[in-house]
């Protein structure tokens, strides 16, 4: 029960923590980095060379490993360690210890650490390309939400004009001041608007549940973002396409990911051509062991003879030893220290044809070496068409938005002309809502224009090293 109670009291704690704040979008980027699965898989296969770098390390050492057994044997059997024939049941102990090392192999070893050193570094780079992938992902749902959330408010702002221009048409018609045909041309309008206010708010529901999966967020917690103070600049000065280039080379970790892959198969190579040297190995052992067929007699003095006594023979008392002696199984203790041995032994192994294994192993690495510079250069040339395209899109995007704001600016003066003349009876309700239409779009054109023109400068940002932050 107490654990329920803890339970539920986190799981209020964690709910309030999300609907008692407003997101920013760096807490925003915080949370993908720490919740995002596509991160934590990233992160597992670092963990996984980072235990094979380890391993690689280790493999240097010395072997060591020891052994133990016991047997029975039953009938006629040789007593392995006093190598004489018995019939009795023999029961046996064996103990050893064994190790190995490679003295020299072509010096494939260091060269394999070497190896698994450069891939667990292009893995490392591998998280933070995914980081980056993610964090872009989530600044475009950011911006998106932002730009729907305006939408909406624009979209209510035009109704509420319409509602209190539909109430004062409705008036006039009710005077008799003006048909009943503008006031359904006012009412069509007004239908319109509110379809076009549902529309903006499904946008930014949709917008907002791809936010709340893209961090891990149940669908119904509470959550919303911070709208920012956003400001643009009146003329940006885009760099060069070197000058970007050579900032995203230090900052994306694409290219160092592909440079630490070549390493690694220029070390393949090398570990391939060491299988045509000699190997030398160490090898070490000791061992012991005990069988319970081995005895020793009871009684032997000091030369080691057996025990003697006065026996008649012929009627004259003569001395002879006496054979009838007692016996019993060697002590264990005993038996371990009789029976220790040891070994110290060098091996040589000299490849001289292997099925053409070790030349097709060299012919594959050449290969991969090959694969390996083409994915550098190909990974070299893709940054370059992404800084080229992000340059001539931050341009595009400036124009776009100054046109827009140009368009918006003379269309709102417009429409404040024409409805100055409408007020005074000198237009017709028809050509007011097109007008007004003309300026909505053009209000929905700019908006548009303005978050994919500091979208597109966030991204250019990004390439040249600075955080994503509004």
């Amino acid at each position: 029960m107490k654990k329920h109670f803890l339970f539920l009291i986190a799981t209020i704690c964690t709910l309030s923590s999300f609907s008692q704040k407003s997101w920013t979008l760096q807490d925003c980027i915080n949370r993908a980095k720490k919740e995002n699965l596509d991160i934590k898989q990233a992160k597992l296969s670092v963990l996984s060379s980072e235990q094979q770098l380890l391993q690689t390390k280790l493999s240097l050492f010395p072997s060591l490993n020891g052994s133990g057994s016991q047997g029975y044997n039953y009938g006629r059997t040789v007593d392995p360690y006093s190598n004489e024939f018995t019939n009795l049941n023999v029961k046996t102990n064996n103990f050893s210890l064994y190790s190995s090392v490679t003295l020299f192999s072509g010096f494939q070893n260091l060269n394999k650490v070497k190896r698994d050193n450069y891939e667990y570094m292009a893995k490392k780079y591998d998280i933070e390309k995914v980081i980056n992938d993610i964090s872009i992902t989530v600044a475009t749902d950011f911006l998106q939400l932002l730009f729907n959330k305006e939408l909406v408010i624009m979209a209510e702002k035009q109704l509420e004009i319409s509602f209190q221009q539909e109430e004062r048409i409705g008036k006039l018609v009710s005077a008799g001041q003006l048909a009943k045909g503008s006031l359904l041309e006012t009412q069509s309008q007004v239908a319109s608007e509110q379809l076009q206010l549902v529309k903006a708010k499904s946008q930014k529901e949709i917008a907002l549940l791809n936010i709340k999966q893209l961090l891990e967020i149940r669908a119904n917690t509470d959550f919303d973002i911070v709208v920012p103070s956003i400001s643009l600049p009146n003329q940006s000065t885009v760099p060069s396409t070197d000058e970007i280039y050579n900032a995203a080379l230090n900052v994306f970790p694409n290219v160092k990911s592909a440079e630490y892959r070549l390493k690694s198969r220029d070390k393949n190579l090398t570990i391939s051509k060491g299988g045509r040297f000699p190997r030398i190995t160490l090898n070490g052992s000791m061992g012991s062991g005990y069988s319970d067929a081995r005895t020793r007699i009871l009684g032997v003095d000091s030369l080691g003879m057996f025990p003697s006594g006065y026996q008649t023979v012929s009627g004259e008392s003569v001395l002879m030893p006496i054979l009838n002696y007692d016996s019993e199984i060697t002590p264990f203790n005993q038996q371990l220290k009789d029976n220790f041995s040891q070994s110290l032994s060098f091996s040589l192994s000299i490849p001289l044809f292997n099925g053409w294994m070790t030349n097709s192993s060299i012919a594959n690495a050449k290969i991969g070496v090959l694969s390996a510079k083409n994915d550098l250069q190909k990974t070299k040339n893709q940054l370059r068409k992404q800084v080229e395209q992000v340059r001539a899109d931050v341009i595009a995007a400036e124009k776009q938005y100054e046109f827009a704001k140009k368009s918006a600016e003379a269309l709102q003066e417009s429409f404040s002309y024409n409805e100055q003349k409408f007020n005074e009876g000198m237009l017709n309700v028809y050509d007011y809502n097109n007008a007004k239409n003309k300026l909505i779009k053009a209000e929905s054109d700019l908006l548009q224009a303005k978050y994919d023109y500091l979208f597109k400068i966030k991204i250019l940002d990004f390439f040249l090293g600075k955080p994503l932050t509004l």
